[in-house]
């Protein structure tokens, strides 16, 4: 089984696109909602909650884990992956994140300039600008914090003429810069990807992250044949939350795009 585990709702963009292009496995998707958001808490907070997050949907039968939460992923990733190293005791726990599927997309699409539209944490973690760099240092790196556009999607105002009022406040910094490539760097972003794309303008290219991290997940599974997934119950899709149940899966609506019904479990 494949668990998804974001802060709370964004995530379930990537599982939307994982559980529909990849229906033979089983998925089950953790949003720690009730925690929500992990983007304005410290590196360490962010890592104990995730750690704690990871480690129950270990024990619930997952053999491999996206950790589908930018801000986890930038500030919790590397330690976690280092303690549950294939050498370790902990045989078939595997540990992946969505930002560096991103960022080999970006080296190989970007031509000169890349801007980032991310939550506070991950652009105070510097994870993509580092990553960037580090594999393609002809590469300049803008970054701009967007956290209304968090509260504005989760409030179900995507379309709103204030949410498009924010973005366009969020890319002017970023066009002035002359960008040719934005990274939509929060899984709640692609509930807006069009509106980027049309206030970015047709000289920026505007990645669509959920898609990329899909579809490096099937060449990860292609490649790590030796993973060993139950088949049993194939197809089986499960939503866990830490908070109020109903809140979830109103909110959560706008990100599957139908209805569901989820579980309330408890991480401490």
């Amino acid at each position: 089984m494949i668990g998804v585990f974001d802060s709370g709702f964004g995530g379930l963009s990537v599982f939307k696109k994982v559980s529909e292009q990849l229906p033979e496995y089983n998925f089950v998707y953790l949003g720690d909602s009730e925690r929500n958001p992990y983007g304005s808490r410290s590196k360490e907070t962010i890592y104990q909650w995730s750690k704690q997050a990871v480690e129950f949907l270990f024990e619930r039968g997952c053999q491999l884990v996206i950790i589908a939460c930018h801000s986890a992923s930038n500030s919790a990733l590397r330690q976690l992956q280092q303690e549950y190293l294939p050498s370790s005791p902990y045989k078939n726990r595997n540990i992946l994140g969505v930002t560096i599927p991103i960022v080999e997309d970006v080296v190989r699409l970007a031509n000169k300039r890349v801007g980032v539209l991310a939550t506070r944490a991950s652009v105070k973690s510097n994870r993509f600008v580092e990553e960037i760099y580090d594999r393609a240092p002809h590469l300049e790196v803008f970054q701009v914090a967007s956290p209304m556009l968090v509260s504005l999607i989760e409030e179900g105002y995507a379309k709103s003429a204030t949410c498009n009022l924010f973005i366009k406040k969020y890319l002017r910094p970023l066009k002035d810069k002359q960008i040719d490539l934005l990274v939509p760097g929060c899984t709640h972003f692609p509930l807006i990807l069009e509106q980027l794309r049309q206030k970015s303008g047709q000289s920026i290219k505007v990645l669509d992250a959920s898609q990329i991290v899909c579809d490096k997940l099937k060449i990860y599974l292609d490649k790590h044949k030796e993973l060993e997934f139950s088949q049993d119950q194939s197809g089986f899709r499960e939503v866990l939350t830490t908070g109020e149940v109903g809140l979830f899966e109103e909110v959560g609506q706008r990100f599957l795009k139908t209805s569901f019904r989820a579980k309330q479990v408890k991480l401490y």
